[in-house]
């Protein structure tokens, strides 16, 4: 017996995935447009409760993209800022030691104070990243419990899609 019927197959069907992908990104255009969900679900041709799943799938996407920026990226970015910083305040002094004009002299001291105002903005707002990424942490055990949910609404979707 051929087993080629990828309704049979635990894997979804690429064509299904795709159609999903179109579905969720015309609900948002929808939503945008200002769309109830009754409305977008009829003009969808799919079931309400379909829509209820998009939009909360749609809703927690963003949820994700930024818990990985505050997990991996932020601190390589609040790393480069320190050193740019510091960067900028060692040439600014040796410019405002260097020259004769006063003019570029009061410049280059002006940069020092706000770059130095800048880095002392972003020491102050190290406190409010470490609590985001401690939430970012606290989410990502949630978001382990969540995963079961997520493929049962995955299977609902397969067999939704299927009919």
């Amino acid at each position: 017996m051929n087993n080629s019927n990828p309704l049979v197959n635990n894997s979804q069907p690429k064509i299904s995935r795709d159609l999903i992908n179109w579905r969720r990104s015309k609900v948002l255009d929808y939503l945008s447009k200002g769309f109830t969900q009754d409305e977008i679900a009829k003009t969808l041709q799919v079931s309400q409760p379909t829509i209820q799943r998009d939009i909360k799938f749609i809703r927690n996407r963003p949820k994700k993209h930024l818990l990985t920026f505050i997990n991996e990226r932020l601190p390589e970015e609040v790393d480069k800022a320190f050193t740019s910083f510091d960067s900028i305040i060692k040439r600014a002094w040796h410019t405002a030691e260097s020259t004769e004009d006063d003019k570029v002299l009061l410049k280059a001291l002006n940069l020092v104070k706000e770059t130095f105002a800048a880095k002392m903005d972003l020491c102050s707002n190290v406190d409010i990243v470490n609590h985001v990424i401690g939430m970012a942490r606290d989410q990502s055990r949630l978001a382990g419990a969540e995963q079961g949910q997520k493929q049962e609404q995955e299977q609902e979707e397969e067999q939704e899609s299927s009919v």
